[in-house]
């Protein structure tokens, strides 16, 4: 049962994380207060000076929050990945050793639900990202590519001229070079 309670804590710590994101950055700052105080600082000037240093707050945070929340959405597919598993395992337990009918289709349905549950899931993590892609202004040319572990904003973008110097289109250059080369 500690199990399940961790898990299901897991599942809804994002008021935790924030909170935890913000006492951690926190005690930087009040360490760093603290080391320019003992250094002769009075203490507004040193709470400025640790600002300072410390840099992007904000930034920072949400940083911390970004890294924060992908490790929980890791966390979450492990769990359901799991729980997938499980299913499986029931289900094909249920189907092989069953010899009551019912319990055997019932073995049946947990394979399928399983199977499809993790169909969804690899059909997602396929899925282009469509953050990268708003970001780079174009439209996804496959769904492989995301597999690939390459982005769109990672190449660079060759345009290529609609005309050339002669005022042919890639096309009639492509037929041009083609005639010209036996």
């Amino acid at each position: 049962m500690t199990t399940f309670k961790g898990i299901l804590r897991r599942l809804s710590s994002s008021a935790r994380a924030e909170r935890e994101i913000e006492d951690e950055l926190r005690f930087h700052i009040e360490m760093r207060t603290r080391d320019s105080v003992a250094a002769g600082l009075t203490p507004e000037e040193a709470e400025a000076d640790a600002l300072r240093r410390f840099g992007d707050y904000d930034g920072v945070k949400a940083m911390c929050r970004e890294i924060s929340e992908q490790r929980r959405a890791r966390m979450n597919s492990k769990t359901i990945k799991g729980i997938i598993w499980a299913m499986l395992g029931c289900g094909l337990t249920l189907r092989l050793t069953s010899e009551i009918r019912p319990l055997a289709q019932v073995g049946d349905v947990l394979i399928w639900i399983a199977v499809l549950w993790r169909l969804l899931i690899h059909l997602r993590t396929t899925a282009p990202d469509q953050q990268r892609i708003k970001a780079a202004g174009q439209i996804p040319l496959s769904i492989i590519e995301p597999a690939l572990h390459t982005s769109i904003t990672e190449r660079p973008i060759t345009r290529i001229p609609a005309h050339d110097r002669h005022g042919r289109t890639p096309v009639e250059r492509l037929l041009s070079d083609d005639e010209e080369a036996p």
